[in-house]
């Protein structure tokens, strides 16, 4: 979605039911699942653009239990500079207010429980710079194209023709 006020608004979501069975191995599960993703830009003054952005989702289900559930959100700041914005800064931060983030799956069977948990820095602060070399220019090439409909039966369109060329003696021509 775009305003008049050049502000985007990109909105995702998902919602899964699952339901897993095996006969070899005697067991079954299931259960839902659903994510949600959002990006918000605003064009500002002076040519700036400011954009948050954030997502997550459930636990994913699988046959023998279930795995991780997420979450991430961050913000941006970028400018275009000089002739044809070929300039490009930007500054960027995520997960500001979570160092870490941990990750956990379990799995459980009659034989066996297996649990995992992962932990990662997940802050994050950057800053770009790009610069647009060159320029993308393409011509499209128009074509005139017509369609010529020559497959009408001779001697005339509509159900005269078909019903002239006789089968077995009914319905055809007689002398």
């Amino acid at each position: 979605v775009q305003t008049k006020q050049n502000l985007w608004i990109n909105i995702h979501g998902t919602f899964l039911v699952s339901h897993f069975k095996s006969n070899l191995l005697n067991t079954h599960n299931s259960g839902f699942a659903g994510s949600l993703f959002a990006n918000v830009q605003q064009t500002l003054p002076w040519k700036l653009r400011l954009s948050a952005y954030g997502g997550g989702s459930t636990p994913s289900v699988s046959l023998q239990g279930k795995g991780n559930s997420y979450f991430y959100y961050g913000l941006g700041l970028n400018r275009s500079f000089l002739k044809d914005d070929r300039l490009n800064v930007a500054i960027n931060g995520s997960n500001f207010f979570n160092k870490y983030q941990t990750y956990k799956s379990d799995v459980t069977t009659d034989t066996f429980h297996s649990w995992n948990r992962s932990k990662y820095h997940s802050m994050r602060f950057g800053i770009n710079i790009s610069w647009r070399i060159g320029d993308l220019k393409t011509k499209v090439k128009e074509t005139v194209r017509t369609i010529n409909n020559d497959d009408v039966k001779a001697g005339g369109g509509g159900s005269e023709g078909g019903q002239t060329g006789g089968s077995s003696g009914q319905g055809g021509m007689q002398k």
